[in-house]
């Protein structure tokens, strides 16, 4: 047993005794000390669709493969394990007062188990190193800079590893692709938790928001204190448990915190392993954010918000501020700014991916958690945009319609990682239901697929913007694709250098003299008056019968993986590539519906 591991087993023998003294004072059975409480779902039906016109169409639990007969993979990550270290502890032991053993605490006014534990463990956060994707992309990063692997492993890891790589950094070694993959000692275990409790905790305020803590080039206090935005917090129970203090720090409700691993800058590497290209913005949120009505620094408008208001709201389901304890041990306060941790984003498939490989993925969270919070994170995103038809009229065997497409997230949407795209199918149905016209349609694998179903899309492609459509051949995407010093669009994120495409919507009040703005300019667009901070329009102008109703259907579709992700890293000849094809050849990356909108044309 391992140094960390055996700190872990032995404080735990030793606090028994006080843990069970301390439930018994506070009226507890010792079942409900033992005990954690798992939201039920309806395993076999589908998800619902909110109301409205938006719909969710995440595949349910009885699509996939049956419980413990995960796809045949190549190998699988290691079960995951409790461990500790000087700075670190895994969340298991943050679970003994932060999971919802209690119906008294961390639960909201239906009842739901609002812990920070129990949202955290089936969040991509808890799986941002067991992500297979990740995996796929990093060892094929590895693959094509040969002569910097120690710098791609120390990029990758500080994000998707950040605890394991800062126990490496201080004794001057560096979080391996291996060490995640198969790896056994203390660091190894605490890289594979993901972004976990203790590393988010312990982050401090100095340099957040600024470029020098960029690419995760946070801070870690070397006090054994966790930070925490509550005042006052009740500090003997947490540091007789696990030795660290928590203390009040503002600092983790601003959006600086999250900027630190989402704000990614990198150099393009030539063969030599040199750095040879200018500073690429391969993902920037925050820039993007700052850029944007929904700033909250420096002097707040009042639609201000944090990326922690958005994404870990202190409110339920239904808008209400959440009220109550944050542990079940005796003597917690009520607390009414409680955010939670389910850290909602866009990446549904690939929780509904893991959840179809728990057995690979080595994690205790079942397929029926994963698919609840791929099903939760569908509907999320369903608040990022929304698409309108302004306009829409038939003049003989003509039809023209405008469509408007409205960002109503506080960034560009889509943002984050470059295999992200959004786009429009527009369908046009007789009364009869037959289709008279259609532009971005998708086939089986989740490409998309022109008017007679030849694919579009694909590694080497980057479908040009467009303010006006005429063809089933033509569909608006909104994506960025990088390029690299050959104009090739390359998903090698360390060969980029530039945009070659980046018409993904602008956020309400983006300006172009912001001092973010260079980082967040839009490619491709140029001449195009309808594309706008806020907001984008396309005109369809395409041929009908002259005759007889019609029905018209335009469908915002939202990807987080392209078939072309898949296709490039078959090609990439690495286990983990393997790992992750044989995933998705099973489970394709099929787009879900965000937002639709439709109107009927009289005879």
């Amino acid at each position: 047993m391992t140094t960390g591991r055996a700190r872990v087993y032995r404080r735990r023998l030793l606090k028994a005794v006080d843990s069970l003294r301390w439930c018994a004072s506070l009226g507890l059975s010792l079942l409900a000390c033992g005990q954690s409480v798992s939201p039920t779902v309806d395993a076999g039906g589908l998800v619902d669709a909110p109301t409205g016109d938006t719909a969710v169409d995440v595949r349910p639990l009885a699509d996939q493969p049956e419980v413990g007969r995960d796809v045949p993979m190549l190998g699988n990550l290691p079960q995951h394990v409790g461990s500790a270290s000087d700075r670190f502890l895994t969340a298991d032991e943050c679970a003994v007062c932060h999971s919802g053993r209690s119906l008294a605490a961390m639960r909201d006014r239906a009842g739901n188990d609002v812990s920070p534990v129990r949202l955290w463990d089936r969040s991509m956060m808890a799986f941002s190193a067991r992500d297979p994707y990740w995996l796929a992309a990093f060892s094929h990063e590895r693959q094509s800079n040969p002569r910097a692997v120690a710098a791609v492993e120390q990029l990758c890891t500080r994000c998707h590893a950040p605890a394991g790589a800062v126990e490496r950094a201080l004794v001057g070694e560096r979080m391996r692709l291996d060490d995640i993959t198969r790896g056994n000692d203390d660091a190894a275990v605490l890289g594979r938790e993901g972004v976990g409790c203790t590393l988010c905790h312990s982050i401090t305020a100095a340099r957040l928001g600024t470029a020098e803590s960029f690419n995760a080039q946070f801070e870690i206090n070397t006090r054994r204190e966790l930070y925490g935005p509550h005042a006052d917090p009740l500090a003997a129970p947490m540091i007789g448990w696990t030795g660290f203090a928590p203390v009040y720090r503002e600092h983790l409700s601003e959006s600086g915190l999250c900027a630190s691993c989402h704000t990614v800058l990198t150099r393009s590497l030539n063969e030599a392993g040199e750095v040879d290209g200018p500073l690429f913005p391969e993902q920037v949120p925050y820039l993007e954010w700052r850029n944007s009505v929904f700033n909250q620094e420096g002097t707040p408008g009042p639609r201000a918000q944090s990326c922690q208001g958005c994404h870990m709201p202190s409110t339920d389901d239904e808008g209400n501020p959440i009220e109550t304890r944050i542990a079940s041990v005796g003597g917690s306060p009520l607390r009414t700014r409680y955010g939670r941790h389910g850290f909602l984003g866009g990446n549904a498939y690939m929780l509904s991916l893991l959840a179809a490989n728990t057995r690979w993925a080595g994690t205790w969270v079942t397929p029926a958690e994963l698919n609840q919070s791929a099903a939760q994170t569908a509907r999320f995103a369903s608040t990022a945009a929304r698409v309108e038809l302004v306009q829409l009229t038939r003049e003989g065997a003509t039809l023209r319609a405008t469509v408007r497409v409205l960002n109503r997230s506080g960034h560009r949407f889509p943002t984050g990682y470059p295999t992200r795209r959004a786009w429009l199918h527009f369908r046009v149905e007789d009364e009869r239901g037959a289709v008279r016209f259609e532009s971005g349609a998708q086939n089986a694998e989740g490409a998309i697929v022109g008017a007679t179903g030849q694919r579009l899309d694909g590694a080497e492609v980057a479908l040009v913007h467009r303010d006006r459509i005429t063809s089933g051949d033509e569909v608006q995407v909104y994506e960025g694709v990088p390029v690299d010093h050959q104009g090739r669009p390359t998903h090698a994120l360390l060969r980029a250098v530039r945009w070659v495409k980046d018409n993904r919507l602008l956020p309400e009040g983006w300006s172009p003299t912001h001092p973010d703005a260079a980082m967040t300019t839009p490619v491709g667009v140029t001449g195009d008056n309808n594309f706008v901070p806020g907001e984008d329009a396309v005109t369809y102008e395409v041929s009908v019968p002259a005759e007889g109703a019609l029905r018209v259907t335009v469908n915002l579709r939202f990807q987080t993986v392209t078939p072309a992700a898949v296709d490039i890293e078959a090609g990439a000849n690495t286990l983990e590539g393997a790992r992750f094809v044989s995933m998705a050849r099973a489970r394709p990356p099929v787009a879900i519906t965000l937002s639709t909108a439709s109107q009927t044309l009289p005879q």
